[in-house]
């Protein structure tokens, strides 16, 4: 191996031309993959948009270059390391799902008659990065909204049927519905 060492600045820096050169086979298949991305990306935004004229996909382009940019910046994910992020990929089409049906759900409780509550639910998620999810797709869903997060409780608004004298006993599982059985399986064991 050709190793060549020199000091810099009350350092001693070594490196070896066949890593170097493994290192940079590794950075540029990761830019080839961002590439794709963001090509992927601006096709959804086109999809979305309905729009595939070449205005469209350049912004589209810009848009999730400059998203793509900044996630991989600002957000840490190389320190998540309690969850698996690959049996997480079919919970955002899940959670529109969800969405969809508790609006149906609102408009049939607000056509008839309509109560506001506060409710603590339990949690048996012990990440607090998928507590946090769980909080936010709660939130996303109509009819409830996250307030607070206490220990392995969440702190919810709940609009639910007031032909209910009291809260139901089982109002966690209508609330979580399966976004935390969902979110479990993502949860590494340890």
């Amino acid at each position: 191996m050709n190793w060549s060492c020199h000091y810099g600045k009350s350092m001693l820096h070594c490196d070896n031309s066949k890593l170097r050169k493994r290192g940079n086979f590794r950075v540029m298949i990761n830019n080839i993959f961002m590439i794709f991305i963001v090509i992927a990306l601006a096709l959804i935004w086109a999809v979305l948009r309905v729009d595939f004229s070449l205005m469209s996909l350049a912004t589209g382009l810009v848009i999730s270059a400059g998203c793509l940019y900044y996630a991989r910046k600002y957000l840490p994910l190389n320190k998540i390391t309690d969850i698996n992020f690959f049996r997480l990929v079919t919970y955002p089409f899940y959670l529109i799902g969800q969405v969809y049906l508790s609006g149906f759900y609102v408009i049939k409780i607000i056509l008839s008659n309509a109560r506001v509550d506060v409710v603590k639910v339990d949690t048996e998620l012990k990440s607090e990065t998928l507590r946090i999810i769980l909080a936010d797709s709660i939130t996303l869903t109509p009819g409830s909204i996250f307030l607070d997060m206490e220990d392995g409780e969440l702190v919810l608004i709940w609009l639910r049927n007031a032909d209910d004298a009291e809260i139901p006993a089982n109002a966690g599982a209508l609330l979580k519905s399966g976004l935390e059985k969902r979110l479990l399986k993502a949860q590494k064991r340890g």
